[in-house]
């Protein structure tokens, strides 16, 4: 049975009408007390106002004729009245004449204060109810006056009264103790009237409520037996009124639910039955369901098997057009290598036609071999993005001079435009930057027969450390359609199939682009119109490196000594190209340049001929060479003759970039040319100096004399090679090599001393050692590019290492190229013949004789002895004797210096010194072959690079012993 709540609607019912009882008794209470306490206090206050006059009707003869006994006699009849404690007469100031005090204690009056005075001299009488006390003062009226008196109440002072003033004062104090007892047993007797009440009341509360709820708990006990599932039970129909109508309906109710109840049990057996009639079935199906999910889970093992034997295909497909690129490219190098080699000898026209075919043929093989691999690497997902620190403008400008040739051969301007706020040191992946833009540059030379194609470079937004760059190619070729803008982006796809069948190509140049820009963070797109030509553009955002974002490309902010030279300056651009023009107005007023320009040779003319005689003359003319009607060999002729001594200075500007221009129509051969595209910081140098001031002859720095034989007669057009080695060995074998081959070589110790040899002497090519003391290689490249001045210089990385990854190492530090030691004379020479093709045509007639004329191979008067291979040797350095025993001599005069420094890094337990000599002695080792010493070297130098030096002694004097050894064979040969 339920239970009802423990404050149900019986205790909730009572304890409210005994709450209503309690406070209605309690008002009644307190408000009859009240009014009974304010009545005795009225009635009080009369009586001793009464009492008060009369005393002062009594007191006014005795007071008029002073006399002192009569006013006592008056003041000792307050003693007939129980609740007077004192009283007194006074005269107008407050003095007291008479004073009666009941109790002994009670504090006497001496003075009344002045503000009662005058209220009781204004006839009202003063009444005072304090805490146990009544106080009444009322005055005295004289009513015959013979002596007029006036009070001064502030002084005090009694004065002759006037007849409207009083005589003096009756002051009586009742006592409040007995209205006090009187209303405490006022408060009792009311208190125990309202328990009376209220017990009342609880008797009469309890009995209506047990009355009235009676039929209602009847009902409640009937609904918790119902609710406890006895259906049988009724309520009670017995009450009147609500109660009665609620247990009829309830009774109704319990009616309808006990047929529900028995009707739900019927349908719930029913259901039940159904149930187990679809659980044998439901069991039945999941026997069913989970042998197909056994065989679900054999399918799908076979086809996770499928999708792995499909990656690894795709894996090995991949690797495999990787391996085979690699492997192709190899036999590709040497085919174009030889062909290179065979087209410098004297052949036939026909001869000369099959080779440069076969030339051709190759570049477009290696080409497709190269996109073949990075297609393979980008599917396969081992394409990663590099991070390395790089000049945009330089890697921009290094794409436009590759590609230069062929936009001369297609007869069309290549330009490049590249805004002053490009920053220069960025961090990103130059390799693809320059990858992306060799390719969108050279479709566009490709598919543009006449015009002009434009590589731009500006700034999108720029940061505190980060920089927005768009790079844009802008030719006007053939134009791309509408429908075909998205699909040229795709694997294998051309504008259309007349395209293919006459530019060729593979397709997948711009796919690769496409993805090589995604993979850098960047996006890639196109706009074109057909018939007026395209635009590719590419966006990359970029970190600036340190120290790199407030310093600009090199050719747009002049430093401060060389600002003055050039600002101000007044200069004429002639050229028929308006985007070149632009360029150069645009670069030139960077500057603080005054520029204007004309658009063909009559059209200088005709502004030289308004301003140059006047005084505001030109400074200087920029005067393109290829221009129609009248080149700019004609305009500079006519230039001399018309205006002579007033003539500027010309810079001429050619795609040809050849000196022997010049001897047309009589042009100095000491006239400025500049090849187009034109560098900024060319440009910038150029007019350096141009306007440099005259100044003295000073003598020139002292540099190091360069080490050659063999050298040409001409040696104003010799090709100049910096050799930066810290081992004299190495720098002995590279010097004599290429000296014999007609170069003229500079040698540096390490890094520093390099870049100090480039503050004194140009240089054609530098040939860069890695490990070196003070500065190392990479080091010293950073600060190549960073100026502009050697920005452009070529740099080939010339090391030891030759593990994977040591070639992207060398490019991302800026180099140009990579030749791993051992030296090997062919692959040096082929090296510098590479970098160094446009000035290598006055060494080839001693080059050719080099080739022709091999020295004997050299005997050995003992027989060869373990401790280096002579023949390995002598084949390094293409068979010449003479060089090899000067490179042993070498070897041995430093060896001691070498062992020495070596042993006191060991004896000091300085890993990074270890690790460089003997980093040091192993290419010296390798350059003689000597492969023993070698070894052993390079465990010290894995040692040095571990940071463990505990078996460094032990190779140490394993290695001096093979390096004594080593030195006496040495001294007991003789190659001749």
């Amino acid at each position: 049975m339920l239970k009802p709540r423990t404050f149900g609607l019986r205790g909730r019912a009572i304890t409210l009408c005994i709450l209503v009882v309690l406070g209605t008794a309690a008002c009644i209470c307190a408000a009859l007390t009240w009014r009974t306490h304010e009545f005795a206090i009225e009635n009080l206050r009369t009586h001793a106002l009464v009492h008060a006059r009369s005393l002062s009707f009594s007191a006014e003869p005795a007071l008029l004729l002073n006399d002192k006994r009569e006013l006592d006699h008056i003041v000792g009849t307050a003693v007939a009245d129980d609740t007077i404690r004192l009283a007194c007469i006074t005269d107008v100031s407050g003095g007291i004449l008479a004073e009666f005090v009941r109790e002994e204690g009670t504090p006497r009056l001496h003075f009344l204060n002045k503000k009662t005075l005058r209220e009781a001299a204004r006839g009202a009488a003063s009444v005072c109810l304090e805490d146990d006390n009544l106080r009444v003062t009322v005055p005295i009226w004289p009513y015959q006056a013979p002596v007029e008196l006036d009070l001064d109440l502030d002084e005090g002072d009694a004065k002759p009264a006037t007849a409207d003033s009083p005589a003096g004062f009756v002051t009586v104090e009742h006592s409040l103790d007995q209205l006090q007892t009187e209303t405490a047993a006022l408060v009792a007797f009311a208190i125990m009237a309202a328990v009376a009440v209220v017990a009342l009341g609880i008797v009469i509360t309890i009995f209506s409520v047990r009355t009235l709820l009676k039929p209602v708990e009847n009902l409640v006990d009937t609904t918790a037996q119902i609710a406890e599932g006895d259906l049988s039970k009724r309520a009670k129909e017995d009450a009147v009124g609500e109660i009665g109508v609620l247990a009829t309906s309830f009774n109704h109710m319990a009616d309808r639910l006990e047929r529900s109840y028995a009707s739900i049990e019927r349908k719930v057996e029913e259901r039940t039955a159904e149930l187990d009639a679809k659980r044998k079935a439901l069991q039945e199906e999941v026997g069913v369901r989970q042998k197909a999910e056994q065989q679900l889970e054999v399918a799908l093992g076979e086809a996770e098997k499928l999708a792995v034997d499909a990656q690894e295909a795709s894996r090995a497909k991949s690797e495999f057009l990787a391996n085979m690129s690699h492997e192709l490219r190899t036999p590709m190098n040497g085919i174009i290598g030889m062909t290179e080699l065979s087209l410098d000898t004297e052949l036939s026209h026909e001869q000369r036609e099959y080779l440069t075919t076969v030339m051709d043929c190759s570049n477009a093989l290696l080409t497709l071999l190269n996109d073949i691999l990075d297609f393979s690497k980008i599917e396969a997902g081992k394409m990663e993005a590099e991070r390395a620190e790089f000049d945009l403008v330089a890697t921009v400008e290094s794409v436009v001079d590759l590609l230069a040739n062929r936009a001369v051969a297609k007869g069309l301007e290549l330009l490049c435009d590249i805004q002053p706020t490009v920053p220069v040191r960025l961090m990103g992946d130059p390799v693809r930057v320059r990858q992306v833009l060799l390719n969108l540059a050279g479709n566009a030379l490709k598919f543009t027969e006449k015009g002009e194609v434009v590589v731009r470079v500006e700034v999108e937004r720029c940061e505190r450390e980060r920089v927005t760059v768009v790079c844009l190619v802008h030719d006007t070729g053939m134009g791309i359609p509408d429908d075909r803008k998205q699909a040229i982006f795709d694997s294998f796809t051309q504008v259309d199939g007349a395209t293919t069948r006459r530019f060729g190509g593979t397709g997948l140049g711009l796919t690769i682009s496409k993805q090589l820009i995604e993979l850098m963070g960047g996006d890639i797109w196109v706009e074109s119109e057909l018939g007026r030509g395209s635009t590719f553009g590419f966006r990359l955002t970029l970190d600036i490196a340190s120290g790199g974002g407030a310093e600009l490309n090199s050719g747009a902010v002049p430093l401060p000594d060389t600002r003055e030279m050039i600002e101000g300056k007044r200069i004429l651009i002639v050229d028929d190209n308006a985007t070149n023009r632009r360029i150069l107005e645009d670069t030139l007023d960077t500057w603080q340049c005054i520029t204007r320009s004309a658009c063909d040779g009559p059209s200088a003319l005709e502004v030289l001929d308004s301003i140059q005689r006047g005084p505001s003359r030109f400074d200087l003319v920029i005067l393109d060479v290829q221009m129609p009607d009248m080149d700019g060999f004609e305009v500079e002729k006519t230039i001399r003759e018309r205006f002579g001594s007033a003539c500027p200075d010309v810079l001429f500007l050619s795609s040809l970039g050849s000196r022997n221009e010049a001897s047309y129509g009589g042009v100095s051969a000491d006239s400025v040319y500049l090849t187009k595209p034109i560098k900024q910081s060319v440009l910038l140098d150029t007019l350096v100096t141009l306007f440099a001031p005259s100044v003295e002859a000073v003598p020139e720095p002292v540099v190091p004399e360069p080490v050659a034989t063999g050298q040409p007669e001409n040696r104003q057009d010799a090709i100049r090679i910096l050799v930066v080695e810290d081992n004299p060995v190495n720098a002995r074998v590279a010097t004599a090599i290429l000296g014999k081959a007609g170069y003229v070589v500079t040698t540096a110790a390490n890094g520093r001393l390099g870049l100090d040899a480039l503050q004194h002497a140009a240089f054609d090519l530098i040939l860069m050692d890695l490990q070196m003391p003070e500065m190392d290689g990479f080091e010293a490249t950073r600060h190549i590019r960073a100026s502009g001045s050697w920005r452009q210089l070529p740099v080939v990385a010339m090391t030891a290492h030759a593990m994977k990854g040591d070639r992207e190492l060398c490019l991302k530090a800026g180099m140009d190229d990579y030749l791993t030691k051992p030296i090997n004379s062919e692959e040096l020479l082929q090296m510098v013949e590479t970098w160094t093709e446009s000035k290598d045509a006055s060494k080839a007639t001693v080059a050719d004789e080099t080739e022709t004329a091999q020295p004997p191979r050299p005997q050995a008067t003992t027989p060869a002895a373990p401790q280096m291979d002579i023949e390995q040797a002598l084949s390094q350095l293409g068979g010449d004797a003479e060089l090899l025993q000067e490179t042993l001599d070498a070897f041995v005069e430093h060896l001691p210096q070498i062992l020495g420094d070596l042993q006191a890094a060991i004896t000091d337990g300085d890993p990074a010194k270890v690790r460089l000599y003997a980093h040091s002695l192993k290419g010296a080792a390798s350059n003689i072959c000597a492969e023993p010493a070698r070894q052993i070297a390079l465990q010290l130098e894995e040692l040095g690079k571990q940071g463990t030096l505990k078996t460094a002694d032990a190779k140490f004097e394993e290695l001096k012993k093979q390096l004594g050894q080593l030195t006496s064979f040495v001294a007991t040969l003789e190659i001749g």
